[in-house]
């Protein structure tokens, strides 16, 4: 076979004996589609991140994937409408464990298959060859059914137009009309044509992801492209008007960056390309909310060390709180993100405003009331070692040591903690890496030690002790973490050490008549 420019063989492109690499269950399925299509006249293609994905691929890994996509064309000439539909009919007779949802809009269907026993969880995209026409920047398109070349033509990114044919003439050949297999061996995103991120701008969000995912650079002349659509102002234009999905699926988009180990490079790129602008005109990253966001980073694994919290959608909340208070919650609506997210951010300003005043209304206490505050505590503390007999401190707890970090600041951790302790724990994160560092370690405290304290004393103690039940039960457990809280009690090695300190400090500071 004669070789081109646009036409390799697969062996030529880097993929000889990629039949063979596939598992078993997947490389069947794609023989019964080739298959389906084949019967009906048609050409078949493997298109789009499977391919781009088997290219990059070391020579000696399997290939697979969970996502897949196929299109039909007419062997080089415009497919008939609704083959993509028809082969995915046909293949669900076949399969038909897997979940069919057709989109005929479009011309495509999907095949879902969940935990299967031998394609595991797989999506399969099937469409029949379009193009696409934008009527106008932004707006969701308007398809009609073509050849496989210009269904490539319409792709984001030449890595992701190739196509490797799976039946007829093409069988075994990958389709490169826009040069992506250089671009893949030489690390780079590039547009197919200058409009492409006016029209869809989605797109400029998918050139970060690939770039910061495959450590890819953005072509100069693409870079530059994204730049003009941001400033155009198309976007601010379009967004609420006559594109009204446009935010929708730039934050699906958004949050699959969020969500990715790459986050961080990937959310400074989108900076430097002005493109936060196209979710709203006054979101940008400034050095500010750039320390915010790394505190955020540094903290989310010591707040939540299971990962039982979402983590992307924080990140996101974390960078929404730059906009004014008033727009967080409409653009959260906008991107579609749940609606704790939203709710987080329509309580955002008010939590970070009270928590703030609470913890400065301590910080300006007078320098007097400083020192009779630490006077109380010392001699509560001294009282408690003549009552057992020590008069020796012993080595500090590393949560004595935070209290006493806290009080050169003006408050107890015990005041504190009952500020803190009003707020939910991811909402106390978004507001405690705002703050400045004095309340900013209060709120550290208190998820990473005060939280966790428990009264080391039980009502049945209490009444061991000769204290009537009521009112004052509640007072007096109350009393005893609040003491261990504020490091009076709490340095004992055991638990019943600590419950006996608890027990001396309330005969000692708090006896009973």
């Amino acid at each position: 076979m004669a070789r081109t420019p646009e036409r390799l063989s697969a062996a030529e492109a880097g993929l000889p004996g990629w039949r063979a690499r596939l598992p078993a269950a997947l490389r069947q399925l794609l023989d019964d589609a080739a298959r389906a299509a084949g019967e009906r006249g048609w050409c078949l293609y493997a298109v789009g991140g499977a391919v781009r994905d088997w290219l990059l691929a070391p020579p000696q890994v399997p290939l697979g994937g969970q996502e897949l996509d196929l299109v039909a064309d007419g062997c080089d000439r415009a497919a008939e409408a609704g083959a993509g539909l028809a082969i995915a009919r046909a293949l669900h007779v076949q399969y038909p464990e897997a979940r069919l949802q057709l989109h005929q809009a479009f011309q495509t269907a999907a095949l879902h298959w969940h935990a299967h026993p031998a394609l595991g969880s797989l999506e399969l995209d099937v469409a029949t060859a379009r193009r696409e026409v934008y009527l106008h920047p932004a707006a969701n398109p308007e398809v009609e059914p073509s050849a496989i070349g210009e269904d490539l033509a319409r792709r984001d990114f030449s890595i992701n137009a190739l196509a490797l044919g799976l039946n007829g003439p093409n069988a075994d050949v990958l389709l490169d009309r826009f040069g992506g297999l250089a671009d893949l061996q030489v690390g780079r995103i590039r547009i197919l044509h200058a409009d492409s991120f006016t029209d869809d701008p989605t797109r400029i969000y998918r050139a970060v992801k690939y770039a910061t995912r495959l450590s890819f650079e953005l072509a100069p002349e693409t870079a530059a492209a994204a730049r003009r659509a941001t400033a155009s102002g198309t976007y601010e234009r379009y967004r609420s008007g006559r594109a009204p999905a446009l935010q929708a699926r730039l934050g699906a988009e958004l949050q699959a960056i969020a969500q990715a180990p790459h986050w961080q490079p990937a959310l400074r790129q989108l900076a430097q390309l002005d493109a936060l602008r196209c979710l709203h005109p006054q979101l940008s990253l400034d050095a500010g909310q750039w320390r915010q966001l790394h505190r955020l980073a540094r903290w989310l694994p010591r707040w939540d060390p299971q990962g039982q919290w979402a983590h992307g959608q924080l990140r996101l909340e974390a960078l929404l709180a730059g906009l004014p208070p008033r727009d967080r919650p409409r653009v959260a609506a906008e991107l579609a993100l749940p609606g704790k997210s939203r709710q987080r951010l329509a309580q955002l300003q008010d939590a970070w405003q009270q928590i703030r005043a609470g913890l400065r209304a301590y910080q300006a206490r007078p320098e007097r009331d400083r020192r009779a505050l630490a006077d109380r505590r010392q001699a509560e503390r001294g009282a408690l070692l003549h009552y057992q007999g020590q008069y020796e401190p012993q080595p500090p707890s590393a949560l004595r040591r935070a209290c006493e970090r806290l009080e050169q600041y003006g408050y107890l951790p015990s005041e504190a903690e009952a500020l803190l302790c009003l707020y939910g724990a991811p909402l106390l994160l978004l507001v405690g890496v705002r703050l400045p560092p004095a309340q900013r370690r209060a709120v550290w405290c208190y998820r990473q030690y005060w939280s966790r304290v428990e009264s080391p004393l039980s009502g049945r103690d209490l009444k061991a002790l000769g204290y009537a039940p009521g009112p004052q039960f509640a007072q007096l457990l109350g009393a005893a973490r609040a003491a261990c809280l504020d490091g009076v009690i709490g340095d004992a090695p055991t638990e019943t050490e600590i419950r006996n300190q608890a027990i001396a400090y309330l005969q000692a500071c708090s006896p009973h008549g």
